[in-house]
């Protein structure tokens, strides 16, 4: 289930030229997502993880941005996620979640096979 949101081709576009956060989160995003795409063709699933995980935290904290909420440490972030939660009355939100932080772990806990050490 996804919710639909109205498309507003000046309401966006002067969200990613007029709010510098939601534009540094995006352009975080968009690196972190090439650098895991990298690091994924070269068998480092460890630092993948940790670049994953980074775009996952990005794209809630740029919904949070959006929203004037700003998120600094990892507990702020799980509690704007379980809020978006029940906002939105989608269970499956906090699971993905929780999903991309075993990403988080992975990195620090090395717990996948990586080609490079």
């Amino acid at each position: 289930r996804v919710a639909v949101i109205p498309y507003n081709k000046n309401y966006y576009s002067s969200i990613l030229v007029g709010d510098d956060m939601v534009a540094k989160y995006y352009l975080s995003i968009k690196k972190y997502l090439g650098e895991a795409q990298v690091f994924i063709l070269k068998g480092d699933y460890i630092q993948a993880s940790g670049k994953l995980w980074g775009a996952a935290a990005e794209i809630f904290k740029a919904v949070g941005a959006l929203r004037r909420v700003e998120m600094k440490t990892h507990a702020d972030l799980f509690r704007y996620v379980a809020k978006l939660r029940e906002e939105l009355n989608d269970p499956e939100l906090i699971t993905l979640f929780h999903v991309t932080n075993t990403l988080h772990q992975n990195f620090y806990e090395e717990n996948q096979p990586s080609n490079s050490s």
